[in-house]
């Protein structure tokens, strides 16, 4: 479900410049920075009643990013991956911000983690998704998979 939740959502936000989901479920129609800093305020407010949510956090990160407030978004974004680890819409969007922000290699890391969680649950679709944004993050930004593998080759594993 939340796979599904998070593809309207990375929909909505690059296609109509905001979020277009609340903690609630309702739809949003703010499309100017003053509503944005508004509901932001309101999501605020609904996060002190319930501050264990991680959608209540996904969302609250999402329109700190659409309102270009990154540091914010970041810090939202991974309060809901503490609560919930394998929240993958809140790695999507912790990958996006580090892209916009030029840190290639963040970047990388947030979407392998995004492509090991479709790899666990074995849902084909979005772990090509992943994974074709990995490729082009490596273009990008010059690095190899290689560069980002935890896992040492079988000599390191023999010697050590």
């Amino acid at each position: 479900m939340r796979t599904v939740v998070s593809l309207f959502i990375f929909l909505a936000v690059f296609l109509t410049g905001t979020s277009s989901w609340s903690a609630t479920g309702n739809i949003k129609t703010s499309e100017n920075p003053q509503n944005i800093q508004k509901e932001i305020k309101s999501l605020e407010a609904k996060l002190l009643e319930n501050p264990l949510d991680a959608d209540l956090q996904f969302v609250l990160g999402s329109d700190y990013w659409i309102s270009g407030n990154h540091d914010k978004a970041i810090e939202h974004l991974q309060r809901a991956l503490q609560l919930d680890p394998e929240y993958d819409p809140a790695l999507w969007n912790l990958s996006a911000i580090y892209n916009q922000k030029g840190d290639g290699a963040e970047a990388i890391i947030q979407m392998k983690k995004a492509e090991a969680i479709f790899l666990k649950r074995q849902d084909v679709k979005s772990l090509a998704k992943a994974r074709k944004k990995l490729r082009g993050f490596f273009a990008k930004y010059q690095y190899k998979p290689e560069d980002f593998e935890l896992r040492r080759g079988f000599f390191w594993e023999i010697f050590n």
